[in-house]
């Protein structure tokens, strides 16, 4: 289930009997789920560190917007109730 990710366009592969060249083979024969495992956390950091970026990104620029707009000759982000988001 890729909760949140419904756009994305992935999907589980299942493959049986099928032949592969030995100049097309990656790694050794039997051992694809190591090197997944070995390279999936720095996959995992990677999504990670870009979505932190982003956050901070939408962040400061919502930071600036409530700042600059003004509703009943103050700004936004003065209104009792943004203090507290």
């Amino acid at each position: 289930d890729k909760m949140g990710l419904h756009s994305q366009d992935t999907s589980e592969l299942h493959f049986e009997n099928v032949r592969v060249p030995n100049a097309n083979l990656l790694g050794k024969e039997g051992r694809g789920f190591y090197h997944l495992m070995t390279n999936l956390p720095s996959g995992r950091l990677s999504i990670a560190i870009s979505a932190i970026a982003g956050a901070r990104a939408v962040f400061a620029e919502t930071l600036q917007y409530a700042k600059d707009r003004k509703a009943f000759g103050q700004p936004i982000g003065s209104f009792q109730h943004n203090r507290f988001l």
